[in-house]
């Protein structure tokens, strides 16, 4: 997976991160790659646009909407019904909220069109995600996740794996063992992670 919280410009622009020799852009790119599925785990959705497909039943339900495995939908970019593929007047009528794909004449603001009634007969491809690009808090903590993942995991790095202050290349850190509620260990950037988690929980979503 490419990043997509930040670039890999935005991390050598950290302190210490220039190096292209000691941090080769490999290592950041696995560092990056490394924390954004952390807080995708630990948030149960993304803050960019991750395409998925789904295979649903056509069968009516919800209303004439198919419920699909996120409730947090950017856009459809592709249907197929009974092996028939949606050109764009018929991708233009599909809408999702709240997780739930409907289909709606275009030009109407009433009413909805059932979906063809099948076993697996629905294939949905979607970019879902919470936002197409993080918000500035989660792209910090991002970056300062991935630059202590990169120092950690480098020979010399210094840190070990139960300390819980250590000094280094980032300076004086306060560290603690990655458990519940601690999904890397850093304070600063765990306390976003679950602030994050715990926001998205209330929506009903968690």
């Amino acid at each position: 997976m490419a990043l997509t919280y930040f670039t890999i410009a935005e991390f050598r622009s950290l302190p210490d991160m220039d190096s292209t020799a000691r941090y080769p852009d490999a290592k950041l790119t696995a560092a990056g790659e490394w924390i954004e599925s952390v807080i995708e785990r630990e948030v149960g959705t993304s803050f960019a646009a991750r395409s998925r497909t789904e295979t649903l039943n056509g069968d009516d339900q919800c209303d004439g909407g198919l419920k699909l495995a996120t409730p947090y939908v950017l856009s459809v970019t592709a249907v197929t019904s009974n092996g028939v593929v949606f050109g764009v007047p018929e991708l233009a009528e599909v809408s999702v909220r709240d997780g739930i794909a409907f289909r709606r004449p275009a030009g109407t603001y009433v009413g909805f069109t059932a979906w063809d009634y099948g076993f697996r007969n629905i294939v949905i491809t979607y970019n879902g995600g919470y936002s197409a690009t993080p918000p500035s808090d989660v792209k910090d903590a991002a970056l300062q996740a991935a630059r202590y993942r990169v120092i950690r995991t480098t020979t010399g790095g210094g840190l070990t794996d139960r300390a819980i202050s250590t000094s280094n290349e980032m300076g004086t850190t306060q560290l603690a063992i990655a458990g519940m509620n601690r999904p890397t260990g850093l304070p600063d950037v765990d306390s976003v992670i679950c602030g994050w988690r715990d926001k998205l929980n209330l929506f009903g979503f968690g």
